[in-house]
């Protein structure tokens, strides 16, 4: 079960099927290149049959509704909170993992080791390597594990001092941030937790479940990026490693 944290309750203007489009072209391009993208970019590459005018119509609807919003004069537009909870909300579907990327789960998981905790760090790694993000494990509030933060600080959202440094002060503290994951998330739950709601950072991302071992033992495992992050790849990732870990 997937569940988001907070939906918007403003009420707003239905959006119409053309706007929907634009709204998903503007957060797939986004997700893409973290930049804003302008409605030249959506006409040459999406909306072929749509005159940039309209397009520009379109997004003025969006903003004013609340889901995107521009950084700054002249630049195109990205979406703010509330539109990637209504894009979370309406436009995430259930993705399949490529034999690939399954059999290399499978691989870094099935280690001769029979140690627990260092088949868990393998899967870790190995998730961390084809998300590209950073895997937190808590196998407890006091025992924590993580692995590809480099991934994290390598996104261009991580390029400001002051974003690395507020981020680095979590990390720190993961003990606390766990315990209170540990205690908002179900058994078999995965949570998508964003912006205000995130104990990251309003910067950031983050794909929480709580597994239980063959033995009864729950754990965490979290997967945190930007804001802006794959989350139907990352959620399919999670989702398998998840049905990995219930076997061990």
């Amino acid at each position: 079960m997937v569940k988001h944290p907070l939906k918007t309750h403003n009420k707003a203007k239905m959006l119409n099927k053309r706007q929907k489009n634009l709204f998903s072209v503007i957060v797939q391009e986004h997700v893409k290149n973290a930049h804003p993208v302008g409605s030249g970019m959506v006409v040459e590459k999406y909306l072929k049959d749509v005159s940039p005018a309209t397009v520009r119509n379109e997004m003025k609807v969006l903003e004013h509704e609340g889901y995107i919003f521009q950084p700054h004069t002249s630049a195109g537009r990205i979406p703010t909170e509330k539109g990637w909870r209504y894009y979370l909300d309406n436009f995430i579907s259930e993705k399949k993992l490529s034999r690939k990327e399954i059999e290399e789960l499978e691989n870094a998981f099935k280690t001769q080791s029979q140690d627990k905790e260092i088949r868990i760090k393998n899967l870790a790694k190995k998730m961390a390597d084809l998300s590209r993000e950073t895997i937190i494990v808590g196998f407890s509030p006091e025992h924590i594990y993580y692995t590809g933060l480099s991934n994290l600080f390598r996104q261009p959202e991580f390029e400001k001092h002051d974003l690395i440094c507020n981020i680095s002060e979590i990390i720190d503290h993961l003990d606390e941030v766990i315990l209170s994951l540990f205690e908002k998330v179900k058994v078999e739950e995965t949570k998508i937790i964003i912006g205000e709601e995130s104990p990251f950072g309003q910067v950031c991302g983050a794909i929480v479940s709580k597994y239980k071992d063959s033995q009864g033992k729950e754990g965490i495992f979290t997967l945190l990026g930007p804001k802006r992050m794959a989350y139907e790849n990352n959620l399919a990732l999670l989702k398998y490693s998840h049905s990995l870990l219930r076997s061990i």
